[in-house]
């Protein structure tokens, strides 16, 4: 006899929500924006423990409260948090790991229109582009298929997608205001929740569902990539455990 998996029937508020992103994922011209700094590379982690190496301090991720690192509790100056990013970008690429498997971005890449989409600047580019191909030998990127990078100096928000993955605050707002103004029904916010981005309780906006991370966002979509449209909508539970509630309160 076989166990039945069990499933999760999330609250109506999510709910509304998971309905939205539903449509958008069985929409064959949707397009996904996935954000690289904090959403697929965890730079953050080797920036704060080579702050620490200079300072002989013990910081933190969970002590950048804010977006702004010098209005954080770390206190680092901005000129020092770009001094320390480029240096692991240009020198230390070893040190930044992955948020998702090859098989995660793989999974992604064939299943979806979905593009990485950063605002690094052009000259890191080529050092965007070794470190995938260090970090997902085999997967192919910029080759006309499916995933791309994509580079811009222009507003995400601005762009031609329909569901944007992204950790950054001054993302997440821009989304938000520019679905305020009218596009609620073409576009929808995954946020991956971040000490840097909690405060905003972007969980209690309607267009916007918070996950706990790019691995759950991959998750959340495949699955309901896999199911029919009904009028409820039940996860399974490792899927539904990935989302944070509006009822949490981070």
């Amino acid at each position: 006899m076989n166990a039945t998996k069990s499933r999760t029937t999330m609250p109506q508020f999510e709910q509304h929500k998971l309905a939205k992103l539903h449509r958008l994922v069985h929409d064959p011209h949707a397009k996904i924006a996935v954000d690289v700094e904090g959403t697929l590379a965890l730079i953050h982690p080797p920036l704060v423990e080579i702050y620490n190496e200079r300072h002989r301090t013990n910081f933190t991720i969970n002590d950048i409260t804010n977006y702004d690192t010098s209005k954080s509790r770390i206190g680092m100056p901005w000129d020092e948090f770009l001094d320390i990013y480029n240096t692991l970008w240009e020198d230390r690429q070893h040190r930044i790991e992955p948020s998702v498997s090859i098989a995660e971005i793989e999974a992604l890449k064939h299943n979806f229109s979905a593009d990485l989409v950063t605002y690094k600047p052009a000259e890191q580019g080529k050092a965007l582009e070794e470190w995938l191909a260090a970090k997902f030998p085999g997967v192919s990127f910029n080759d006309g298929t499916k995933m791309r990078i994509v580079p811009t100096q222009e507003k995400k928000v601005h762009l031609p997608y329909n569901i944007y993955i992204d950790d950054a605050p001054p993302v997440a707002d821009e989304v938000i205001e520019h679905l305020v103004n009218g596009e609620r029904k073409t576009k929808f916010l995954l946020v991956i929740s971040q000490p840097w981005n909690r405060r905003q309780h972007y969980e209690n906006n309607e267009d916007v569902l918070v996950v706990k991370d790019l691995r759950a966002a991959i998750a959340l979509l495949l699955e309901l990539k896999s199911m029919p449209q009904h009028d409820t909508i039940t996860l399974s539970e490792t899927v539904a455990q990935g989302i944070v509630l509006a009822s949490d309160n981070l």
